[in-house]
């Protein structure tokens, strides 16, 4: 039982890997125009976890593509108030779809996507030794 587990749990982490790091890079390659946004506001979020009221930040950003002026909120947040209303933001959009947005922290969740599929590997490889 103890084997066929290695087996299972790695393929699965393996697939899910495979999907994760395929969905991510299609993201990157169909977002390539680079844009600057102005925060327009930030979004104070709340969440209460071990019984602690935890405050995060999420700006608001606005940005002017051709000659349209649009709006997006970030898919990031910062424990701390990083960002300041006024403040610059560069990030890469879709020119087929200019709300499809891009920012820098995307690569770091690529990398944790190959990890994922790296370590179900390993469960597989480890089934067959």
């Amino acid at each position: 039982m103890g084997d066929t587990f290695y087996l299972i749990v790695g393929l699965c982490g393996s697939l899910i890997g495979i999907i994760l790091v395929f969905c991510i890079l299609l993201r990157i390659i169909k977002c390539r125009y680079k844009v600057t946004g102005t925060v327009k506001k930030l979004i104070k979020e709340s969440f209460i976890i071990r019984g602690s009221t935890v405050y995060k930040y999420r700006p608001m950003l606005v940005y002017e593509y051709n000659g349209r002026k649009l709006e997006v909120k970030a898919s990031f947040r910062n424990k701390k108030n990083k960002y300041k209303e006024g403040d610059l933001i560069s990030f890469r959009i879709s020119k087929a779809n200019p709300t499809d947005v891009v920012f820098k922290n995307i690569y770091f969740t690529l990398f944790l996507s190959i990890l994922f599929l790296a370590l179900g590997a390993l469960l597989v490889v480890l089934y067959f030794i």
